[in-house]
């Protein structure tokens, strides 16, 4: 399996594989047993990798899942079948190269592994009568970043939704790869009194991850305490940063990407 199909397998899994490549993702899926098998043993191998931490190797993670050489795995209720010990340890080291050591754009990897965007902001939109920043909102629900950006930083917005506006223009930022706009915008508002807080300082780590700052990115991973907005993600970036630093894989550089 090619990393691109990989890749493909990844985006699935997240729900991030849109319209004809779903489709014929899916129809091989119904027509490939062998294949749908992979998928499904590709999430579980990814899930194992995670909430392992990478802390044991390869035959640790083995010897905890695939005990016997032919095992029943089933993932999330749906059905079941049978695999080889060996065809899920091959599995479980794609899932790990594939997220950490396969190439040195691993911190891209693991952003597009953590992030989805923050949920559209509700308001009450009369489609015949909108508002700028209501037409920016539903940009960014739609999914169109750009158009967003151009809603949320115009000069007559108002006021009083001064700090949602601008946490959904870093949010717009961030999910049309503006880092170094995230970046600046997420810490501004963070100076600030803001109801956002907890968020921001999911979305700022995530930012500097895009960007290459490892070192910014673990030291806001730090901050995120229990119970806070995607503190479990937090903990477990936080542990997978810190084991890529420890090894010397990816960047560790300062310079933000545009």
């Amino acid at each position: 399996m090619s990393e691109e199909e990989h890749h493909k397998i990844e985006l699935y899994l997240k729900g991030k594989l849109l319209g004809s490549q779903l489709e014929e993702f899916e129809h091989r899926m119904q027509l490939d047993t062998q294949f749908r098998s992979e998928v499904e043993l590709f999430g579980l191998a990814i899930n194992a990798v995670k909430s392992d931490g990478l802390k044991s190797d390869l035959e640790a993670i083995h010897k905890e899942l695939y005990e016997k050489d032919e095992k029943v795995i089933g993932i999330s209720g749906r059905r079941w079948f049978y695999v080889s010990g060996i065809a899920a340890s091959i599995l479980i080291f794609v899932a790990v190269r594939f997220f950490i050591f396969n190439n040195p754009n691993s911190s891209e990897q693991l952003f597009e592994t953590y992030f989805s965007p923050f949920p559209d902001y509700v308001t009450k939109r009369n489609p015949g009568d909108l508002m700028e920043w209501e037409k920016g909102f539903q940009a960014y629900s739609e999914g169109n970043y750009q158009l967003a950006i151009y809603y949320f930083t115009e000069e007559n917005n108002p006021k009083n939704l001064e700090e949602d506006i601008l946490f959904y223009l870093g949010m717009s930022y961030l999910a049309n790869e503006k880092n170094s706009e995230a970046i600046v915008t997420f810490s501004e508002l963070l100076q600030q009194s803001t109801k956002y807080r907890q968020q921001l300082h999911w979305y700022l780590s995530l930012a500097y991850l895009k960007s290459g700052q490892i070192n910014e990115a673990i030291s806001i991973l730090e901050k995120i305490e229990r119970k806070e907005y995607q503190n479990e993600e937090a903990r477990e970036l936080l542990e997978l940063l810190s084991d890529q630093k420890e090894n010397g894989i990816g960047s560790n550089s300062t310079k933000t990407t545009p």
